[in-house]
């Protein structure tokens, strides 16, 4: 038989449990649908510009998709970021806005000893085109991932080039 000192602890356990896994899933749901600031639209929305032509792909609502480029729109006195992708061969393309969007890059650490070679690789000065080379073979050298801005590219994602 329970005592009345047991039955309470039971219950004030069990609210502890309750409002623990509240907590966890608050975290989770601001974590999932994290308003982006402005700085990181802009981040994103540069970063993006900067790899279009060397074909990027980025997670979005309807699958991952190559992207065409990213441009504003002006409406109503305010700036919009968005994002072309490409859909499917005959070239019919999807427009997102910038915050339903995610680059996957691969981390620097991904680099081969024959693509360390071909770079050159130099810490203290980038080129022109160390950036370029570093865009085309889609790597994460301005900590977009750490920064919940972009998602690590699977292996094998992008071909060699």
């Amino acid at each position: 038989m329970r005592t009345k000192k047991t039955q309470t602890k039971n219950s004030t356990n069990k609210i502890r449990g309750f409002f623990l896994l509240m907590a966890q899933l608050l975290l989770y749901l601001q974590k999932k649908f994290k308003t982006m600031t402005k700085e990181e639209k802009t981040l994103l929305f540069n970063d993006l510009s900067s790899r279009a032509p060397y074909g990027v792909k980025v997670k979005t609502s309807s699958g991952a998709w190559e992207v065409i480029g990213a441009y504003k729109s002006f409406y109503g006195g305010n700036v919009y970021e968005r994002v072309l992708t490409k859909c499917d061969e005959e070239g019919r393309h999807n427009d997102y806005p910038i915050e339903a969007v995610k680059p996957y890059l691969r981390p620097m650490s991904s680099m081969t000893e024959e693509e360390y070679q071909e770079f050159g690789y130099d810490v203290l000065r980038y080129s022109p085109r160390e950036f370029d080379w570093l865009n085309a073979h889609h790597f994460d050298y301005r900590g977009r991932i750490e920064k919940g801005l972009a998602i690590e590219a699977p292996e094998g994602m992008y071909k060699a080039e």
